[in-house]
C-alpha cells in the first residue's frame, strides 16, 4: 500500500471514530430527538446543585463522579432545522469548594435529564422550571423545586424539602404541586420530613411500589 493510501485509510478511521462519539439524532413523531452524555468529578461528601427545564431524575450511586444523560426534543420540518434548534442547548458544569453544579440551558422545548450522583452527598438541590422531579437513594438532605409537576422521593436518609419555584422563574404556572413518597416499609429507610415553604396548599399522597 502506498503512503498516500495509508494516510487516506487513517483519515477514514478517524472520521468514523469522531462521528461515533457525536450524539445521535432521530425522528420521533413530530419531534427530532438528540441524546447527550457526560460526567463530572464531585467532591466527596459535598453538595450538588442541578438546574434544568423539564423532567429530571436523580439517583444516588457509589463512586465519586456525577454522570448524566440529557434528551433534547424539538419540533422541526427538516433535519437541518432540527440541528440548528438543538445546537443552542448547552449542558454546563462547575465545581467550587464542596459545591458541584450541573445545569442545562438554551432551547425552546423542555429537556429530559437523568443524573447519577454520589450517594454520600451531604445535600442535593434539584430545580426545574417545569416538570416532574424524581430523587432516590441519598444519605443526605434533598431539596426539590419545580415550577409545575410532582416530586417523588425514595430512600432518602436526610430531610426532604419540596417547594415550588418563584413565579418569576417559571415557564409553566400551576395551582399546586404534588409530593409523593413510598409508604413506610423496607423501601423507606426512615420517615420523610417534608417542609413545604409555601403560601398555598401542597397535596401529599402515599404511593405504593
Amino acid at each position: 500500500m502506498s503512503v498516500s493510501g495509508l494516510k487516506l485509510g487513517l483519515m477514514g478511521c478517524l472520521a468514523v471514530a469522531a462521528f461515533a462519539g457525536e450524539p445521535g439524532l432521530r425522528r420521533d413523531g413530530a419531534f427530532w430527538v438528540e441524546e447527550g452524555r457526560g460526567s463530572v468529578l464531585v467532591t466527596p461528601k459535598g453538595n450538588i446543585r442541578i438546574t434544568t427545564f423539564g423532567a429530571v431524575t436523580v439517583k444516588g450511586t457509589a463512586g465519586s463522579a456525577l454522570t448524566y444523560v440529557v434528551v433534547k426534543r424539538v419540533r422541526a420540518k427538516s433535519e437541518a432545522e432540527a440541528r440548528r434548534l438543538l445546537s443552542v442547548y448547552r449542558v454546563r458544569s462547575s465545581r467550587q469548594g464542596k459545591l458541584t453544579r450541573l445545569w442545562v440551558e438554551g432551547g425552546s422545548e423542555m429537556a429530559e435529564l437523568e443524573v447519577a450522583a454520589p450517594q454520600n452527598s451531604v445535600e442535593v438541590l434539584v430545580e426545574t422550571r417545569a416538570g416532574a422531579v424524581d430523587v432516590a437513594q441519598f444519605d443526605g438532605a434533598v431539596i426539590a423545586e419545580t415550577g409545575g409537576g410532582r416530586v417523588s422521593a425514595d430512600q432518602i436518609s436526610g430531610d426532604l424539602v419540596a417547594r415550588p419555584q418563584p413565579a418569576k422563574s417559571r415557564s409553566v404556572r400551576s395551582a399546586a404541586m404534588r409530593v409523593a413518597f413510598p409508604a413506610p416499609g423496607p423501601s423507606a429507610r426512615r420517615p420523610f420530613t417534608v417542609r413545604p415553604f409555601l403560601k398555598r396548599a401542597v397535596e401529599i399522597s402515599t404511593c405504593s411500589r
